[in-house]
This record gives C-alpha cells, sequence and structure tokens, in this order.
C-alpha cells in the first residue's frame, strides 16, 4: 500500500476525530451554561438573604453566577467534575449552611476514625474498631493526631476549610473540614483518594509517637450502572389532615447532614457527630433515673456534687415526629416534681421542621414565648396556596373543628381554634404584600404568632441549653427564642448562624446534579430584628472545649457547666412540689 496513501488517511482520520471533540466539547460547555442559567433563575425568584450577604460579605448574586459562567467557557475540555466543582464552588460562596448541590455519584472514601480540634492540636473522637488495621489496635480515643499524608494535620485541616468550606463562620468551617478529612464523597464534588496514607499521632497513655500507615477504604463510581431515581407523584388525599400539606412541612435543616449521617458512623456513634443520641457531655453528676435505650431522647435525672436534682435531656435533631411530642411531654411531666432545674442538650444538632421545634418550646415555658419573623419569598403558588387555605379555613370556629380538618398537630405543634386563626393571618398577609407587588415580604410571623405553653404539661423551673458552633438551622432558632424571652441560660459556644427555611430544587439534567437547596426566608430576631443568619446566637455563658476536655473526659467543660448552674440556682429556692425519685410508670 502506498505509504503516503496511508499517512493522508491517517491525517484526515485524526482531523475529523479532533473536530468531532472539539464539536463535543462546545455542546457540552452549552448544555453547562444554560442548565446553570436555568439555577441562576431559581436563586433570582427564592433566595431572600441575598441582600443580607450582599451587605454582610459585598456577595453579589449576578456577579457569583457570571463567574461560574466564565469558568466554565474556560475550560478547554469540559468533564461532568469539572462542572460539579464549578457548581459547588458557586453554591459556598453564598456563605449559607442551607445552600448545597449534590450530585450522583457512589464514589467515596473513608478511614474508621474522627478527629476534632482544640487551640491548633487534634484528637481523636471515634474509631470503627472492626475496620481499624491490626498495626493501629493501640489507638484510642483522646490520641493526639500530629501529621496527616505527610503534612501538619493543623495546616492540612485549615487547607481543607479554606479551599472546600468556607462560608464565614471559622468554628464551624472547621468542624465540617475535620469531619471532611476522613469521609470524601463525589456526590458533594469532592476529590475522593484512594490507596495508602500515612498518620502520625501521639498516644494520650503513653506520649509515645508514632506513624501508621492506613489504607482508604474505596467506593468506586458506579453511576452508569444506576438509572436515575423516577419522581413520584405527591397526591394529596382529600381525607389528609390540612396541615399535612407539603407547604407546612417547614424545614430548617442543614442539607449537610446527609453526608455525615452515614451508617458507619452508627457501628459505634460518633458523640460529636451531627445528630448523635448522645453527645459528648459527661453525666453531670450521680444518675438516679435515665431513659430506656429505646427512648427517641437520651434522659437522666443526677444529684449533683452540690445535692442539687438535674434533669437533663438530649434533643439530637429537631426532625421528629408527633409520638417523639407525646414522648418528650412525658419526660417532661416525670422531671417536673423530681428536679430543681432542667439541662437541654441541643450541641451539634442539625436542624430539622420549624413546628416541631415549637412542640418542644411549648412544653418548656408557662408564658407565651415571643417568636422570630421570617421575610419570605412569594410567587404565584405561594398566593394559590393562601386562597385554597382562606377558603378552607374561614369556616372553623371552635378547637373541635380545627383538629378535625387540620389534624391534631402542625408537624408537633397543638392545632387549636388561635393556631387556626394566625394562619388566616399570615395567609391575609401574604396576599396584601403580593396585591402592594412584593416578591420578598415584609417580615412576618411563620404561620405561629406566639408559641402558647402545652394545655398539657409545662416545665417552669430554671433551664440551661447547651450549644456549640455545630448548632445549625433550627439548632440556631431554638436557643434564639429561648434567650431572647430570657427563658433559659445559654451555654457554650456561638451557633453556626443558619437563619431561614429551606427549600430543595432539582430540574431534569444530564450533568449528574442530584438537587440543590436554598434559603428560602430570612429569620429575624423579635428583639431588635437582626438575623442570625452568619450571625448565629452567643451564648450568655462562653466555653469552648479545649485540649485537656477531649484528653481528660471533659472535665473542664462538666465544671464551667456546673457553675453556670450553680449561679441559675444560687436565688431559687427547692421546689416544695419535689418529691423523692421512684419507678416510672
Amino acid at each position: 500500500m502506498n505509504i503516503k496513501y496511508v499517512i493522508n488517511l491517517y491525517l484526515v482520520v485524526v482531523f475529523f476525530s479532533c473536530h468531532a471533540l472539539l464539536a463535543s466539547d462546545s455542546l457540552l460547555r452549552q448544555e453547562m451554561v444554560e442548565d446553570l442559567h436555568f439555577i441562576r433563575k431559581n436563586f433570582q425568584i427564592k433566595y431572600v438573604p441575598a441582600d443580607w450577604k450582599l451587605l454582610q460579605f459585598g456577595w453579589n448574586l449576578n456577579q457569583q453566577f457570571d463567574n461560574a459562567e466564565a469558568e466554565i467557557t474556560s475550560l478547554s475540555s469540559p468533564t461532568l467534575k469539572d462542572y460539579h466543582k464549578i457548581l459547588n464552588k458557586l453554591f459556598t460562596s453564598a456563605a449559607d449552611y442551607h445552600v448545597n448541590v449534590s450530585f450522583y455519584s457512589t464514589e467515596m472514601a473513608s478511614l474508621p476514625f474522627h478527629l476534632q480540634g482544640a487551640e491548633g492540636r487534634y484528637f481523636i473522637t471515634w474509631i470503627n474498631e472492626e475496620k481499624l488495621p491490626e498495626e493501629c489496635l493501640d489507638w484510642s480515643i483522646g490520641d493526639e493526631v500530629i501529621a496527616f499524608d505527610g503534612q501538619d494535620i493543623h495546616e492540612f485541616v485549615q487547607n481543607l476549610r479554606r479551599s472546600e468550606h468556607d462560608r464565614h463562620n471559622e468554628k464551624t468551617d472547621q468542624r465540617f473540614a475535620e469531619r471532611s478529612l476522613t469521609l470524601r464523597a463525589g456526590m458533594f464534588a469532592e476529590d475522593v483518594p484512594q490507596g495508602n496514607v500515612e498518620v502520625d499521632l501521639i498516644h494520650k497513655k503513653t506520649g509515645e509517637q508514632k506513624s501508621y500507615v492506613l489504607t482508604w477504604t474505596y467506593h468506586p463510581e458506579q453511576v452508569k450502572e444506576i438509572p436515575l431515581p423516577s419522581l413520584v407523584a405527591r397526591g394529596i388525599s382529600e381525607k389528609q389532615p390540612f396541615f399535612q400539606r407539603p407547604y407546612y412541612k417547614k424545614m430548617m435543616l442543614t442539607p449537610l447532614y446527609a453526608k455525615f449521617n452515614q451508617p458507619e458512623s452508627r457501628v459505634v456513634e460518633d458523640v460529636h457527630n451531627l445528630g448523635a443520641r448522645k453527645s459528648f457531655v459527661p453525666p453531670l453528676g450521680s444518675i438516679v433515673w435515665q431513659s430506656p435505650p429505646d427512648s427517641p431522647f437520651h434522659a437522666y435525672i443526677c444529684e449533683t456534687p452540690s445535692r442539687q436534682r438535674i434533669g437533663y435531656i438530649r434533643i439530637a435533631t429537631y426532625d421528629g415526629t408527633d409520638d417523639e411530642v407525646v414522648e418528650f411531654a412525658k419526660l417532661i411531666d416525670y422531671f417536673n416534681p423530681r428536679t430543681q432545674a432542667l439541662v437541654v442538650d441541643q450541641v451539634n444538632n442539625p436542624g430539622g421542621s420549624v413546628f416541631y421545634s415549637y412542640g418542644l418550646l411549648s412544653l418548656l415555658t408557662d408564658q407565651p414565648l415571643e417568636l422570630p419573623k421570617y421575610k419570605m419569598a412569594i410567587t404565584q403558588e405561594e398566593v394559590m396556596e393562601a386562597l385554597e387555605t382562606l377558603d378552607t379555613l374561614k369556616e372553623i370556629t371552635n378547637d373541635e373543628e380545627a383538629i378535625d380538618v387540620c389534624g391534631p398537630s402542625l408537624h408537633g405543634y397543638a392545632v387549636s381554634f388561635e393556631l387556626v386563626q394566625s394562619v388566616i393571618q399570615y395567609f391575609q398577609f401574604v396576599l396584601s404584600e403580593w396585591e402592594e407587588g412584593k416578591y420578598v415580604t415584609s417580615p412576618v410571623h411563620l404561620l405561629v404568632n406566639t408559641i402558647a405553653p402545652s394545655p398539657f404539661v409545662t416545665y417552669d423551673k430554671p433551664m440551661v441549653v447547651l450549644v456549640n458552633e455545630f448548632d445549625i438551622s433550627c439548632g440556631d432558632s431554638f436557643p434564639c427564642i429561648l434567650q431572647d424571652n430570657q427563658r433559659a441560660l445559654i451555654f457554650g459556644t456561638r451557633t453556626a448562624g443558619a437563619g431561614g427555611t429551606v427549600l430543595g430544587g432539582g430540574h431534569p439534567n444530564r450533568l449528574g446534579i442530584a438537587g440543590y437547596s436554598y434559603t428560602a426566608s430570612l429569620l429575624e430576631r423579635h428583639t431588635d430584628g437582626t438575623p442570625i443568619e452568619n450571625l448565629g446566637v452567643t451564648p450568655d455563658v462562653s466555653y469552648s472545649l479545649t485540649p485537656e476536655d477531649f484528653q481528660n473526659g471533659y472535665k473542664g467543660y462538666k465544671a464551667a457547666l456546673q457553675e453556670a448552674i450553680d449561679g441559675l440556682l444560687k436565688n431559687t429556692r427547692p421546689s416544695s412540689s419535689a418529691c423523692p425519685l421512684r419507678d416510672r410508670h
């Protein structure tokens, strides 16, 4: 065969192959840009905190989307992973723990331990011994990690925080970076490692420094073998209680919770994990009664060294059910005659349902609680909901009719005729705002004007609420309400600062986007109108965990908390109604 002919044929094939690749790249870039425009429109319509972000950080929604589009157009050979990283960077730039994007991906890698830092040092807080290599069986909780993958551990974590988790709350971002150190997932556009990693640590018991080699547990990408889930219609039965319609499930839950709520972490529960049933808070005294292991709430009564009888209850999340509110009420009823004060532990709480949290709050006060207001995004969807709601609720005249039409509770908050009237006022306000041409309302109470004390049982004694930087969303608003009503002493560190309800979004696409979320309202404190978005709740008594806490059973934390309880009870006379502890029936 003529060699010249072969060369010419080869050049023709190469030319057309390159041309096809260039055309393919161009089409992919175009699809990415069109997809980005769709997401942009959703944010322009529904992302309420945009003006607040501009004021706080100079964050401009349109400019950020322009920047993302410029990154896409600059890609010479675009891939889906490129687009995922651009989107993730865009969403993170909003400095909002509700704003998140996830992708269809099965790729994941993990190591069998977690760590947490204090004062620039890092300590092991959880170990999965089932997956720990044999040569690492001398590890223990409280051992100090000093290097990771050949790099100083503090430097490694800080680089991770700045590159992937920078939402302008350094302590909260630090916690997310620490968790991401040993859990990497493609569904969050993270680089997923394989192979070995070297970990250097100092043993707590011996002080000996040693190096260990661990292997990432790696799950490869299989998304091509997994069909996209079909969309299931969410029909509403005519017999379904009115307040069970989707509109009324107002969520304040960080979507980042999904990443860290992995089955692996539940083999042996990590007391520092988001939503863990038990937290790191040590027993506050000699326990004389505690809830059974199958209770949704870890709770106990203890006698402190000062011979105080203190009740303790752990609220892991606010994503609960009506039955859990009933169980909470039973615990409060049991605590009432047997305790002098109550400690509510909500550290590491990712949030949940607004009205579930209201249901719990109604059991913790004997006086009405003033509530924050929300600036709400409204469209024709909200207008239609308002018209349908008003048409249904206007016929209700008493508590019995309210329960018959709406159900016994609004996601945990007891239904009454008074609540129905509040809902009517809310939707009348929505219609009036729409008539004035507003797309974002003036501040308004979210369906409930004030939290009325429960008609069944309430706790009216001194109360301490434990908070930290991993309290997010409802984990912000719950202590905010109690603090602003001077109902409880808030102890710990500033909360994350995620102040608003969350909406999930999504659209048919071929770019691997599973879904995204954004904040569709902005909460403002009733005392002065200050948002808690990015500001969080500053505790009345501040305490940050120390290296000594991680290595000595949190003794410093316990001592500081006991001092706060002593101060709270100093001028409180013991309840004459308190009775000896006996078995609970």
